[in-house]
Parts: structure tokens; sequence; C-alpha cells
């Protein structure tokens, strides 16, 4: 059985830490936000586990396990673990601040940044793509380049993706001609914009994140590669299907930009201290800190949106409703989310040695219980209830989404689509744990299906049943 380590600290100042025994965190009893973390601890087998909860200044932090299952030593903030996507975060402060001296343009074409060796025919098929396609999401590019190194049965990459494999894969991709209509998610993308900055800049990626991030906001534990982390400091990651199965850190090479960051949570912890800080002078008087992501956004479905390296939603679906800016990632072993909440000067970063789908609906459950939100109770429903719900679904796009069962579970999943479980408030209302999303299906007289209504961040879309 893991103990917890908590450890309370008070943020004094933006370059002070000192102690302050805390009690309540938005109102919130510490101990039953604790006695949540321990209990998913425990029942999922998690290695190494570091949460923060940031409240008017105050930053406390509850550490779980050690770096390196029973061979390591404590968890504690200095703990360094990598970062997945959230890398993404840290790519779009260089960018701004990149942005605001003028060395690099939101409208510019990307052809306009890439090197000679590029040929000429490449540079016209991405012409019509600029800096800020590429920040928003919408070039067009694929999830991964093609030529990324393989990750068979969720192994880590092992071998660099190298510049040249960036620049061949700009080659082969078939751009999605639809992607200016569209948010479609691209770590490719994002690697793609660290190397443009890095063309532009003449400078390493490594160094841009020193130059406009870790030096000036004080992060002291955050770097690109795995050999700049002391032995002592470096989190194992565990494989979240067998999690007595040690991995290795990822070898990412050019998607570093996208998501190979290293980072502690006490780092973090600064850097959203500082980020709330921004948030609330540009709330007030519309000043624009490198630090504010969302100033430039899009929608992503209903009331979710995408701004630079980052993502605004609307929490709640009746008063009160809170705003929530953040992000999240996840390697196939390391797992984070970083979210905070401006209006209610709140945050909470959550960094695991196994992340998974686990650990996304872990985090918004605790999230949840946080912000006041009423819990979602599931109920149980029978095999031969379920079976009613099982087939296919069509949207007006001709997309599919497949609901199947697999013993007392009903499963929904499409193209392009995970499959994830679909979990039961009432015999119509079902809901899903990793982000904000209900089906609700339709009877007609007989108590047959007829359609089911998908309703994703607020956003309704009615689907027939096909079959």
């Amino acid at each position: 059985m893991k103990k917890l380590i908590l450890v309370v600290l008070i943020h004094l100042n933006l370059f002070a830490w000192g102690q302050k025994e805390i009690k309540t965190i938005n109102h919130v009893p510490l101990a039953a936000l604790r006695a949540r973390i321990n209990t998913y601890v425990e029942q999922y087998d998690i290695p190494a586990m570091s949460v923060a909860f940031i409240h008017k200044g105050t930053v406390t932090f509850v550490h779980s396990g050690n770096t390196n299952g029973d061979a390591g030593v404590p968890i504690n903030e200095h703990s360094v673990f990598q970062i997945a996507s959230l890398s993404k975060t840290l790519t779009a402060i260089i960018a701004n601040k990149m942005l605001a001296e003028g060395k690099l343009d939101l409208t510019t074409s990307i052809s306009e940044y890439l090197p000679e060796q590029v040929a000429d025919k490449t540079k016209s098929k991405v012409a019509h793509i600029t800096i800020a396609d590429l920040l928003y999401h919408r070039s067009g590019f694929p999830h991964d380049g093609p030529s990324l190194p393989p990750t068979p049965n969720g192994a880590p990459q092992k071998e660099l993706y190298t510049k040249a494999l960036l620049l061949n894969d700009l080659v082969l991709i078939e751009l999605d001609a639809e992607a200016k209509k569209h948010f479609s998610y691209s770590n490719y993308g994002y690697a793609l914009l660290g190397f443009l900055m890095e063309q532009v800049s003449g400078k390493t990626y490594r160094n841009l994140l020193a130059e406009y991030v870790l030096n000036p906001y004080g992060l002291e534990h955050t770097t690109t590669l795995e050999k700049y982390v002391s032995r002592e400091s470096l989190v194992i990651p565990y494989a979240p299907h067998k999690r007595s199965l040690a991995l290795q850190p990822w070898v990412t090479g050019t998607t570093v930009a996208s998501g190979g960051v290293f980072s502690s949570i006490r780092d973090l912890s600064r850097l959203m201290l500082l980020q709330l800080e921004a948030y609330t002078t540009y709330d007030s008087d519309g000043t624009i800190s490198p630090l504010v992501l969302t100033h430039h956004k899009q929608v992503v479905s209903g009331r979710l949106e995408y701004g630079f390296g980052m993502f605004e939603s609307i929490k709640g679906r009746t008063e009160p409703q809170i705003r929530t800016l953040g992000h999240g990632g996840d390697l196939d072993g390391y797992g984070s989310h970083y979210d905070f909440y401006p209006e209610l000067n709140l945050g909470l970063i959550m960094l695991t040695a196994s992340g998974g789908k686990d650990f996304i609906a872990f985090h918004s459950e605790l999230e949840r219980f946080l912000l006041g939100l009423p819990p979602l109770v599931e109920i149980v429903l029978s095999k031969k209830q379920l079976k009613k719900y099982r087939g296919s679904y069509e949207f007006d796009t001709g997309q599919r989404i497949h609901v199947k069962q697999k013993g007392t579970a009903l499963l929904s999943s499409g193209k392009g689509i995970p499959t994830l479980g679909l979990h039961p408030l009432s015999k119509s209302n079902f809901f899903l744990k990793e982000f904000d999303a209900r089906y609700e299906f339709k009877f007609d007289a007989l108590g047959a299906v007829t359609k089911l209504v998908y309703v994703q961040y607020g956003k309704e879309f009615e689907l027939k049943k096909v079959r």
C-alpha cells in the first residue's frame, strides 16, 4: 500500500515559498481531496503521482509514490516528469514572445520560414498555411508525421524524430483540404512550429525555452532532454495497461516542442501562479502578456475553444458556470493535466508516472469535486437493458458512432474516435468520464431506440440510428 506524503506550502510572492497549514481549498476540505487521491492511487496501483492545488496565491502539494517504484526516492515537488502535450503550452509562450518581437508573423505563410533546401514544390504545397494555422491546429497536417518512429503496444519512442524526417514528412503528407474550416489536433504541426522557430532565431529549441520561458519565469527543473535531469529527480514511467512494467522517457527529437519537455510540479505551479496573475490583469484592463494564450482563439466544439497551446472552456451545465483554461498530455506512461480558473483564482495540476484513460477520468472527477460541481452518479443497468442501445448512429456528415456491448459495459467508437465507455446516469442519459460529453438516447412508443443526441461541450448533434 502506498503512503501519501503531504507537503503544504504557501506562496508568499512570486519568488519565495514558505509553510502554512491549509485546511480547505475553494471551500473543499483538503482532507477530502487527499482521500480521493489516495483512493485512486491504491485502486489503480499508481506508482507515482504529484498534485498541486493553487488557490489565491497558495500552493498545496500532495505527492504519492517513489521516483522509480520501490527502488526510487519519495516523490517531492522537485521530481521531474515528462509532461507530454502540455509542452505545447510552453511552445506557445515562446511563439507569443517571438510574435511580439516581430520574429514571427501570424499571417505569414510557413513556406517563408522553411530552409532553402526544401523544394519549391513542397513550399508551394504548404504556401496557404500560416503560423496562426499551426498554433490553432487548423493546418491540415495529420496528428503525427508518417515517419515518426514506431511505438508498438504502448512502448515509448526510442529513436529521434530528426529534422530530416520532419522535412521529409512535409513532402509525404497529404493535407486535409478542409482544414481551414475546423480544428484538427496535430502533434506534427507543433513540431514543425518548433523547427520554424529554430530557423528564424538560429537557436535550438532548448535555448529558446530557456530564453523565453525558464529564465524569465524562474523555472529551475524544466528541460528538453532526459540527460539534463538528475537520476534522483527523474520519475520513471510505467505502462498504464500493466503498472508493474517500467518503461523509459520518450526520445523525441523535433517533437520535443509538441510533447517532449520535462518539468516538475513546482515549476508548473510557479508558471500557473504567473498565468493567473496575467489573466487577472487581462480580464481587468485588456493588457496582453505573453502568458495570455487565449486572446486569439477559435471554436473547437460548443463551449470548447483553442487559443495558442491552450484550451478554454466552460465547466458546468447550469449556474454557476466556470471558465477553465489549460492543457493536458499523455505519453503511454506519463500523464499531465494543467488547469486554472481565473474567476476563482484557482488552479489544479496533476502529474503521473502512469497515465491512460483511468487518469483522465480521475482528473475529471477530482476537478468537479474541487469546483463544487455536482457529482456524476452512475447507475447500474443489466445486460438485458444495455442490449437495446447497441447499433450504429450517423451524423449529418455521414460519420458514424458505433455503440457496442461488452458484458455489463457499453462502449462507443468510430473512425478516428477512440473506444470509450458510456456510463449511465439514467435509462436514457449516459456520460463520458474522459471529457464533457453526453449520449441521450431517444425511444419510440415501443421502447426501441430511434436516434441519439450527442452533446459535446454544450453543442448538440442529432444522430439517426442506421442499424
